[in-house]
């Protein structure tokens, strides 16, 4: 059995949960052991583990088994609870802790793991942004998420499936509390001007041919203003601290999976210019003076276009243009 595919312990415990939830009435032990094939025991075993994973079912003699509430931990049978994909999330593989979700994920790539498959981690102790950079992680407040993809791509085109991600999470955000998400060249996501979300994509590609592609997501969910680093606090953000309330996290992933999916398709059916066009209705630095800031430089200008290839095109203060492939960029003002 391969890692990603769904044990016997697992496709019971998921079937438990489906029958409590699909009844309003408590469901007897015996009516789950026939429906399992499995003993009475075994059904009382799956259940105790339940409740150790935060399930609330309470269990009465003679009357059976009723689920009361659910975590907001991302299982893989809270993920596929009224997912709406055909493919991103239908395999799903949850670690409590984890190095990086992105390389848990690069392992199982490499080992022929499908198109779709999720991991996803309670915490991170390794992970990672773009330029090498520490990504905090902390335990139960966020969403730190990968996902697989093998595109029919050139690798040139890469840059647009991180994009693809990030409107993806402004868009999910967007949905599910109305905040005002947008996207921030090249690929985070902020919310009044703070960052709630980065987007590293990692690939495996030959001859300009990508043989698979990760898009790994870092989203700042539950996390109050003081649990993020102190580094940071003044230019990031949480969805709670903006929204004022907390937000299922599970929930959140499963809509950022339909948003990255549809647009996937669309992507690769009639390429990018749906993609690009709603980049630019969502971009943060679109008509704003910024600074750029490269490996080896820092340059001012005013934000004029998002390219068809991904690129940033900015008036510099000379009046010239410049295409920019990479960088960072902030906010003047």
């Amino acid at each position: 059995m391969q890692p990603w595919e769904t044990t016997a312990t697992e496709k019971a415990r998921a079937e438990i949960l489906g029958a409590l939830r699909n009844s309003e009435e408590a469901v007897s032990g015996q009516a789950l052991s026939q429906q399992l094939g499995i003993g009475r025991n075994s059904v009382w075993k799956h259940v105790q583990a339940l409740r150790q994973m935060g399930y609330e079912i309470v269990g009465r003699t003679r009357q059976g088994y009723r689920l009361l509430s659910v975590p907001d931990t991302p299982y893989p049978y809270e993920i596929a609870h009224e997912l709406r994909t055909h493919t991103l999330g239908r395999y799903a593989i949850y670690l409590p802790v984890t190095g990086s979700t992105n390389d848990v994920l690069r392992d199982l790539a490499k080992q022929g793991a499908p198109e779709g498959l999720v991991v996803v981690a309670d915490a991170q102790v390794s992970g990672r942004g773009r330029r090498g950079r520490v990504w905090e992680s902390p335990v139960g407040g966020g969403l730190w998420v990968s996902v697989l993809l093998r595109p029919s791509l050139m690798t040139a085109q890469a840059p647009l499936l991180a994009l693809l991600g990030a409107v993806a999470v402004a868009v999910a955000v967007r949905k599910e509390t109305g905040l005002d998400a947008l996207v921030k060249w090249p690929n985070d996501v902020t919310i009044g001007g703070r960052k709630v979300c980065g987007i590293l994509v990692e690939m495996s590609a030959e001859a300009e041919v990508i043989h698979h592609l990760i898009i790994g997501i870092g989203l700042n969910v539950n996390l109050r203003r003081d649990q993020l680093p102190e580094e940071v606090r003044a230019s990031a953000t949480s969805v709670l601290e903006e929204y004022g309330a907390r937000v299922s996290r599970v929930g959140l992933l499963r809509s950022i999976l339909l948003e990255m999916e549809s647009r996937y398709d669309v992507l690769s059916r009639e390429g990018p210019q749906t993609l690009l066009e709603e980049k630019r209705t969502l971009s943060a630095v679109l008509g704003k003076e910024i600074d750029v800031i490269t490996d080896s430089r820092r340059l001012r200008g005013l934000a004029v276009s998002v390219e068809d290839d991904g690129a940033l095109r900015v008036r510099l203060s000379d009046g010239q243009e410049q295409l920019f492939y990479a960088g960072e960029v902030s906010v003047r003002g």
